[in-house]
């Protein structure tokens, strides 16, 4: 039972890296927003690369979805020390919270993406 404690201590403060992380990237991606669409920075998927009017929106719109997510993970991360809950429950938020910020990142994206351009 140790090895799993270990885990899901590793995991609540993987849970506030990761939130750390993604606000910082979008801070920095919305001061250096990528200009031209490219394969290396910026929110790349098939549907916001097809046209430069299609990325421009998505690097904006994913960025504030990015610092919602990040503040999100940080709250949850600090719900140790406010709740008292078991360790399993703890690994079991924790993870479930970063999976779901990254599909609530790239699905609000991709359908306010499909919104403002329903035909292109």
């Amino acid at each position: 039972m140790k090895t799993l404690n270990t885990i899901a201590e590793n995991l609540i403060g993987m849970t506030f890296f990761v939130g750390a992380l993604f606000f910082i990237l979008a801070l920095i991606t919305h001061q250096f927003p990528p200009k031209k669409i490219n394969s290396f920075y910026g929110y790349r998927t098939p549907n916001s690369m097809k046209s430069q009017e299609r990325w421009d929106f998505a690097q904006s719109f994913s960025c504030f979805r990015m610092i919602e997510g990040g503040l999100f993970l940080v709250l949850i991360s600090f719900l140790k020390f406010v709740l008292v809950i078991s360790e399993d429950l703890e690994f079991v938020v924790s993870l479930v919270s970063i999976f779901g910020v990254i599909v609530y990142l790239i699905v609000s994206t991709e359908f306010a993406l499909k919104k403002k351009f329903p035909n292109k």
